[in-house]
């Protein structure tokens, strides 16, 4: 039939990037993780990238970090 879409099928992603944040009252800590699909709760995935601000609310410190 002329003019009917037909759906696409998309691959699977085999991992995605997840990024962790922890927020305290004058903090925010930060990580960026790759992370396999279908590991679930239990893979922490390889680290990245993060960081961390200190001194929110004052004189605020960005720390930046990559691994290795």
């Amino acid at each position: 039939m002329r003019g009917v879409a037909r759906p696409t099928r998309r691959p699977q992603a085999s991992a995605m990037n997840v990024l962790v944040i922890n927020c305290g009252s004058s903090s925010l800590k930060f990580q960026l993780r790759a992370v396999e699909a279908g590991a679930g709760h239990s893979g922490e995935g390889r680290l990245l990238g993060g960081g961390l601000v200190q001194g929110i609310g004052g004189r605020a410190e960005v720390t930046l970090r990559k691994p290795g």
